[in-house]
C-alpha cells in the first residue's frame, strides 16, 4: 500500500505541474479517447462489412482527407467571431452525428461515402483544428511531453478496453441472436453521440481567451519551417493508410471485430507501457533517436507484413506499427511544437502554423491513399495491402534527417543566448565592484 501511495503521489505531483486549464482539458482528451476507436477502427470495420470492398473503404478515407484543411480553414474564419471552446463543441458533436447517420444509412454505395466522407472531414477538421490550438495554448514546452505521455496513457487505457468491448458487442449479439451485427453499430452510434456531448461540455469549463486569429495562410516558411512540412507530409504517407489498413486487413484475413478489437488492445497494452515509460524518463535531448528506433520498427512491422503475410505476419505487423506509430507521432509532435513556440514571434499567428501543417498533413495522406488505390487498381488489393506499408516505410527514413536539423538549429540560438547572459552576469559582477 506504501509503494502505492508513492506512485500515486508521485502522479499527481506530475499531472499539478500542468495548468488548471491543462488539467481539465486532459479529461477532455480522456473521453475523446473513448470514443477514438470507433473513429478510427470500427467504421472502416463497419463499411468493410457492409460491402467488402477496398474502393469504398478507400473513398471515404480519402474524401475525408480531402475535406479536412477546408474545415481547418474555416474554422480560422470561424475563430474571428465564436470562442475556441464552442467550436470545439460543435465539431465533435458533428463528427459523431455524421458517422452514426453513415452506419444507419440504408444503403452504403460509392455515393453515400463520399458524401458522408466530406462531411466528416469537414467537421474533423473544425474539431481537430481547436484541438491543436488548444493544446498549444495549454501546454509548454516544460510540459508538453508529459500532456503527451497523458494523452497516449489515456488511448491506450481506452484502446485496451473499448476495442474488445465493442468487438465482443458486435459479435456476440449476433452470434447468441440477440441482435445482428447491423443493430450493433446501431447501438454504438448512440454510444458515440452521447459520449460526444458530454466530452465537448466539459471543455466548457476551462477558462481560456480564444486566441487572436490574425492570418491563417503561411506565406514564406523558414528552412526549418520546410523540414516541419517535410516531416509531417511523410507522417500523412503513414497515416493515410493506417487509417483503415489493419481493420480491412484483419477482417479479410484473420476474424471478426471480435479477432480485431483484440488484437488492437493488445497492441494497445504494449505500446502505452512503452510510451509512458519513454516520456517519463526520456529527455528531449533523445528526441531523434526515439524517432530513429520507432522508424526503423516501423520497417521491420511492414517487411513482416510483406514478407509473411498471414495470421502471424498481420498480428507482428499491426502491434510493433501501433507501438512505433504512437512513439513516432509523440516524439516528432514534440519538436514541432517547440518549433512553432520559436517561429511564432508574433503570438498571434499560432493558428497559422496549425493550418499550414494541417494542409501539409493531407497532401501526404490523399498521396497515401491514391497510391493505395492506384495498386488496388493495377495490381490486386492484396498487393496493396501488403506492400504499401513497406514501399512508405523505407520514405519515412527521412523524418530522422529533417528531425535532425531541426533539433541542430535549434541549439544554435540556445547556445548565443547562454553566452549572451553569461556575458551579462560577468558584466554585472564587474560593475558591482
Amino acid at each position: 500500500m506504501g509503494l502505492l501511495k508513492r506512485a500515486f503521489s508521485n502522479e499527481r505531483k506530475q499531472f499539478q505541474r500542468l495548468s488548471k486549464q491543462g488539467q481539465k482539458f486532459a479529461l477532455s482528451i480522456f473521453l475523446y479517447n473513448i470514443i477514438h476507436p470507433i473513429f478510427a477502427i470500427f467504421i472502416n470495420a463497419f463499411l468493410w462489412r457492409q460491402t467488402e470492398d477496398v474502393m469504398i473503404v478507400a473513398l471515404f478515407n480519402l474524401s475525408l482527407f480531402c475535406m479536412l484543411p477546408v474545415g481547418f480553414y474555416i474554422n480560422g474564419q470561424l475563430l474571428k467571431h465564436f470562442s475556441v471552446k464552442n467550436l470545439y463543441f460543435a465539431g465533435a458533436v458533428f463528427r459523431s452525428s455524421l458517422i452514426a447517420l453513415l452506419i444507419f444509412y440504408p444503403a452504403v454505395t460509392q455515393f453515400a461515402v463520399i458524401f458522408f466522407g466530406l462531411g466528416y472531414g469537414l467537421s474533423s477538421g473544425i474539431f481537430f483544428s481547436n484541438k491543436n490550438l488548444l493544446t498549444v495554448e495549454l501546454t509548454k514546452s516544460s510540459n508538453r511531453m508529459y500532456f503527451s505521455s497523458l494523452d497516449f496513457l489515456s488511448q491506450t487505457v481506452n484502446n485496451i478496453f473499448i476495442p474488445m468491448a465493442l468487438g465482443a458487442l458486435l459479435v456476440l449479439g449476433s452470434n447468441n441472436g440477440l441482435y445482428s451485427a447491423q443493430q450493433g453499430y446501431y447501438i454504438v452510434a448512440i454510444l458515440m453521440i452521447s459520449l460526444s456531448f458530454y466530452m465537448g461540455s466539459a471543455i466548457k469549463k476551462i477558462d481560456i481567451k480564444t486566441p487572436t486569429v490574425a492570418n491563417i495562410v503561411l506565406q514564406n516558411g523558414s528552412h526549418q519551417w520546410n523540414c516541419a512540412r517535410g516531416i509531417t507530409a511523410l507522417l500523412g504517407l503513414l497515416t493515410g493508410i493506417s487509417m483503415f489498413l489493419p481493420a480491412i486487413i484483419v477482417l479479410s484475413y484473420v476474424g471478426k471485430e471480435d479477432t480485431l478489437g483484440l488484437m488492437q488492445s493488445v497492441a494497445a497494452i504494449i505500446s502505452g507501457i512503452i510510451m509512458y515509460t519513454i516520456a517519463r524518463s526520456i529527455n528531449t535531448k533523445y528526441r531523434v533517436g526515439m524517432i530513429t528506433v520507432s522508424i526503423m520498427s516501423l520497417f521491420i512491422a511492414s517487411a513482416t507484413l510483406a514478407f509473411s503475410f498471414n495470421a502471424t505476419g498481420i498480428f507482428l505487423f499491426i502491434a510493433i506499427m501501433t507501438i512505433a506509430q504512437q512513439i513516432l507521432f509523440a516524439e516528432t509532435n514534440s519538436v514541432i511544437l517547440d518549433l512553432i513556440d520559436r517561429e511564432n514571434t508574433d503570438q498571434d499567428n499560432k493558428y497559422m502554423y496549425i493550418f499550414d501543417l494541417e494542409m501539409v498533413l493531407n497532401v501526404g495522406r490523399v498521396t497515401s491513399i491514391m497510391f493505395f488505390v492506384f495498386y488496388t487498381k493495377n495490381f490486386s488489393p492484396d498487393f496493396a495491402m501488403q506492400y504499401t506499408p513497406l514501399f512508405f516505410s523505407v520514405a519515412l527514413i527521412a523524418i530522422i534527417i529533417l528531425a535532425k536539423t531541426i533539433e541542430v538549429r535549434a541549439e544554435v540560438p540556445l547556445r548565443h543566448t547562454e553566452l549572451a547572459e553569461s556575458y551579462v552576469t560577468k558584466q554585472s559582477t564587474i560593475n558591482k565592484y
